[in-house]
């Protein structure tokens, strides 16, 4: 899945779920709970907004793949 960036706090389920949709039209398995690590958190934009790059990961199995 191409990278994809934003920088509001709101938009993590947004991802969450093209990612997840994006793993469903590849024919993925995915074999675990998704990862939300926050890189950098800041104020900057607006003072009552959180503004943070975040990276979304989820696990996925490939063995049924190359048998």
């Amino acid at each position: 899945m191409p990278a994809s960036i934003s920088t509001r706090y709101d938009d993590e389920t947004e991802y969450a779920d093209r990612l997840l949709s994006y793993c469903r039209e590849k024919d993925l398995k995915v074999c675990g709970d998704y990862i939300c690590e926050v890189l950098t958190e800041f104020n900057v934009f607006d003072d009552e907004k959180r503004s943070m790059f975040f990276r979304l990961q989820v696990p996925l199995d490939f063995s049924s793949k190359f048998v």
